[in-house]
Order: C-alpha cells, then sequence, then structure tokens
C-alpha cells in the first residue's frame, strides 16, 4: 500500500492508498513502468510480506506515512485505490474510503459486488471524483 497525495492540486488532507501483494522490488518496478512512481512515497508503503492480513497493510501504510511526513492519517482522510474484489474488501474492512480501478482481470460489476462505492475504468477518470 502506498500513501501518496490525491492530486498535486489537491490540498484537501486526503491521502491516496494503492497496494499489490508483491515484493517491494516487482511493486516498485510496475510502479515505475506505468510512470507512478513519480508521484508515490514508496517507503510509506506496505506490500505482501508486511503481513498476511490485507485490511492491516493499511494501518501499516498509514504509520509509515505519518512517521514520514508528521501527519496523521485518519481513516476518513484515507483512500486505498485497488483494482481486484480482494483490495475493495480490505478496504472496507480497514474502514477507510475505496476507489476501485477495472484495470486488472476484476470488471466493474465485480469490483461493485465486493463492495466498491466507486469504480473507475482507468486511472484518468481518478481527478474527476
Amino acid at each position: 500500500m502506498t500513501i501518496a497525495r490525491c492530486s498535486a492540486r489537491d490540498s484537501r488532507p486526503r491521502r491516496c492508498m494503492r497496494w499489490k501483494q508483491c515484493g517491494d522490488s516487482v511493486a516498485r518496478i510496475k510502479l515505475e513502468v506505468f510512470g507512478l512512481a513519480q508521484y508515490l512515497d514508496l517507503e510509506a508503503s506496505a506490500f505482501g510480506d508486511d503481513n498476511a492480513e490485507r485490511p492491516k497493510f493499511v494501518t501499516i501504510a498509514q504509520q509509515r506515512a505519518e512517521q514520514r511526513t508528521g501527519t496523521r492519517f485518519a481513516n476518513a482522510d484515507t483512500v486505498l485505490v485497488g483494482d481486484t474484489p480482494n483490495d475493495v474488501k480490505a478496504g472496507l474492512a480497514a474502514e477507510v474510503n475505496v476507489i476501485a480501478v477495472a484495470t486488472g482481470k476484476s470488471t466493474p460489476d465485480e469490483l461493485r459486488t465486493a463492495g466498491a462505492a466507486h469504480v473507475i475504468h482507468n486511472l484518468s477518470e481518478f481527478p474527476s471524483l
């Protein structure tokens, strides 16, 4: 899970979280390939090897982000961005806002069925939320 500003133009105290269950180096490579690493603080991240329970990634990432920034990341101001039903379920279990992105194998309907209130088709739609 990675904490980042939702938008460079966004002055609200919200942060966005993105996580993949993979090793740190694989996640970094994926984020770099898609041009997203520049927008994220990968040191304030949680990965699959941090905890076996996905909802705990949220707390881990919030704590790391707080240590790095000195800002408390409350659940109401935290957004988990995920692309699988398990991502959605983890965010809901952690009681944070969830935005599902239908860029992976999961369809928008599958993401909504998992509980996502907001489903977008790709990250270019993200700023409109």
